[in-house]
C-alpha cells in the first residue's frame, strides 16, 4: 500500500524540483535586466533637467530596449536567447539595432549598455541548449578534419612518389633488357 503512495509522491517531488530549478534560472537571468531598468530610471531622476538631449535620447532608447526585453522575456526566452533565432529578433527590432550599433559617449550610459549586453549574453548561454558542448564538438571536428586532410595530402604525395618510382623502375628495366 505504501508503494502506491511512494510513486506518485516521488513523481510530484521530481516535478516540483524541476519547476523550482527552471524558476531559479528564470529569476537569475531576469533580475539583472530589471536592475538595469531601475538604474536607468535612477539615472533620469539623478540628472533631472540637466541631462543633455543626446544623453536623454540614448538612455531612452536603452530603456525601450530593456522594456521590450522584459516584456517579451517569458514567452520568448527560449527563442530570443537562442543563437539560431537571436539574429532574426535583433534585425526585426529597431530599438535593439540602435543599441547594438551605437555606444554612448556618456560613461554612465555606456556602463548600462555594457551591463545590458552582458545580461543578454548570460541569458543566451542559459537558454541555448548545449551551446558550449556544441562549440567544443565543432572545434574538435574541425581539428580532426584538418588533421585528416593533411594526412590524406601526405598519402597522396607518397602514392605519387611510388608511382613515379615505379615508372622509373619500369623504364630502367626495359632499357636494361
Amino acid at each position: 500500500m505504501t508503494y502506491f503512495l511512494l510513486i506518485p509522491v516521488s513523481v510530484f517531488l521530481f516535478y516540483q524540483f524541476s519547476r523550482l530549478r527552471s524558476l531559479a534560472k528564470h529569476d537569475k537571468i531576469l533580475f539583472p535586466i530589471c536592475q538595469i531598468r531601475r538604474d536607468i530610471m535612477s539615472f533620469f531622476m539623478k540628472n533631472g533637467v540637466e541631462i543633455s538631449e543626446v544623453n536623454y535620447r540614448e538612455a531612452l532608447d536603452l530603456l525601450k530596449a530593456v522594456d521590450i526585453t522584459i516584456h517579451y522575456y517569458n514567452p520568448l526566452k527560449t527563442n530570443f536567447f537562442n543563437l539560431r533565432r537571436f539574429q532574426e529578433h535583433v534585425t526585426k527590432t529597431r530599438e535593439g539595432k540602435k543599441i547594438i550599433n551605437k555606444l554612448s559617449k556618456n560613461e554612465e550610459i555606456r556602463d548600462l549598455q555594457g551591463r545590458f549586453g552582458n545580461a543578454i549574453i548570460k541569458g543566451f548561454l542559459a537558454y541555448t541548449p548545449f551551446v558550449r558542448s556544441e562549440f567544443c564538438l565543432k572545434t574538435i571536428l574541425f581539428l580532426i578534419t584538418r588533421i585528416a586532410n593533411k594526412n590524406i595530402e601526405e598519402i597522396d604525395r607518397s602514392v605519387e612518389q611510388a608511382r613515379q618510382l615505379r615508372k622509373e623502375y619500369l623504364i630502367s628495366n626495359k632499357v636494361a633488357c
